[in-house]
């Protein structure tokens, strides 16, 4: 199973730092080949947190080194950095045998056992951290966060339109005092140009204007059935407030 799917059904059942040893070592022999790895004939090290795409687990190592014995044992150097060390007796992997050299049965086992110690007495669960992109991902292309997001997104929304307005009863003010007709011509021009800068001049653009909001960041995360639901939502709420405008 690739760890995509493998991630999406496991991630109800897991919070993270309940997070089971084999979920994390799932994650992290699919993306090692691609991932940063330290390398060198005398240490191999990498951050299973950034490896794995866990952000809570950013900060602790994985190292691979020679030993006189086949061990596996949690550590800390000196400036309090946690790390999983394996001691091999084995020649070093290479770098694109890592992956297998982990999912060996004698690594398993040693990790679990020391992921565990490293998850019950060191990790720091009161620190809070920035989702990953997949948990984002996972998190926004559900039903209940679409739509607490598209209403975060409307009252982002109305609050562009108060600006519109504010701005548009200055020109209406103006309008009411004066009868120069090319004057007002020049404010009732501005007056479109403001309802084109603000809302567009048509529901395509208002909804560009929209995904534009920093209240939009999150639909880059959404699937494509998402997006197109809120851009057909946007549109009709576009059609339904400003196209007679």
């Amino acid at each position: 199973m690739r760890f995509t799917n493998y991630l999406i059904e496991s991630h109800k059942a897991q919070k993270l730092l309940n997070e089971k040893h084999d979920l994390v070592m799932q994650k992290v022999l699919d993306a090692v080949d691609n991932g940063h790895v330290e390398y060198s004939d005398s240490k191999i090290m990498f951050d299973i947190g950034e490896i794995s795409d866990t952000p809570k687990l950013r900060g602790l190592k994985l190292v691979i080194r020679p030993g006189r014995e086949d061990q596996i044992k949690l550590g800390k150097n000196k400036d309090g950095v946690y790390a999983i060390v394996i001691d091999t007796k084995e020649a070093m992997p290479g770098r694109q045998q890592i992956d297998s050299f982990l999912a060996s049965k004698k690594i398993y086992s040693g990790f679990q056992r020391e992921y565990k110690k490293y998850v019950s007495k060191h990790h720091d669960h009161t620190k809070e951290y920035e989702p990953s992109d997949t948990e984002t991902k996972l998190s926004v292309n559900s039903r209940e966060t679409f739509e607490e997001k598209y209403n975060d997104l409307l009252t982002a929304v109305s609050g562009q339109h108060e600006q519109y307005t504010k701005a548009t009863q200055e020109i209406d003010k103006e309008l009411d005092q004066i009868a120069n007709v090319g004057r007002k011509t020049a404010l009732n021009m501005a007056k479109e140009n403001l309802k084109k800068e603000y809302l567009g001049k048509d529901a395509k653009e208002f909804v560009s204007k929209v995904l534009a909001l920093p209240e939009a960041e999150y639909v880059k995360h959404l699937e494509k059935e998402w997006k197109e639901k809120l851009e057909s939502r946007l549109a009709g709420y576009y059609t339904s407030n400003y196209s007679k405008n």
